[in-house]
């Protein structure tokens, strides 16, 4: 079977709040819900994802008695970032600390389990579930996949600016503008910077 791209991965993924989460006899009508029924697949859901959606989807699918793999590359978004904020009970946790605490959580859910590995490659099988390649050479078989694999900032081509990126270099107000607030700020927009001052903070 050929690969599936992004976009036939997400179309072939039921929403999580949907049919996912039904029983078997549920969706009976369903096109392929019979084979469904009938094979026997490693786990229910695939996660490709370790970070707060991928996390998030877990801990709802174990406390619902479905079996899920969480994948996780260890390349998170926020990776260069020392706090993460507008938390409630965790504002200004590490964000790796997070997701270790996260981890943690999960533990008690018998039918969760994460592996640090890259997921290279999603088919689908004849029955209508999927059969995942990982990095580590494992090769799985799921029912239904959730693509929680989040964003990948592409940063200019500018002198210094991988350098602080997190640091002094922000993409998020919200994330950074309370500590930063009474800093004197540049903006970069369409590769181009422009002097702005944020007395109170970033906008």
């Amino acid at each position: 079977m050929p690969a599936l791209n992004r976009r036939q991965v997400l179309r072939a993924t039921v929403l999580v709040i949907g049919v996912l989460f039904r029983s078997p006899l549920a969706i009976v009508g369903a096109k392929g819900a019979q084979s469904h029924i009938m094979m026997k697949y490693d786990h229910d859901v695939l996660i490709v994802g370790g970070g707060p959606a991928g996390l998030s989807a877990g801990m709802t699918l174990g406390r619902m008695l479905r079996s899920a793999l969480i994948c996780d590359d260890q390349r998170p978004r926020n990776a260069p970032s020392a706090h993460l904020n507008n938390f409630p009970t965790r504002d200004g946790i590490h964000p790796a600390e997070w997701r270790k605490e996260a981890r943690r959580n999960l533990e008690k859910y018998s039918t969760i389990q994460t592996v640090d590995a890259r997921v290279l490659s999603i088919e689908r099988t004849d029955e209508g579930g999927f059969i995942a390649e990982l990095s580590t050479g494992d090769r799985k078989t799921f029912r239904r996949v959730i693509l929680a694999d989040g964003l990948q900032d592409r940063l200019p081509d500018a002198p210094g600016f991988k350098e602080l990126w997190g640091k002094s270099v922000f993409h998020c107000p919200f994330c950074h503008g309370y500590e930063a607030r009474d800093w004197h700020w540049e903006r970069w927009p369409m590769g181009l910077w422009r002097r702005m001052r944020c007395p109170c903070t970033l906008v």
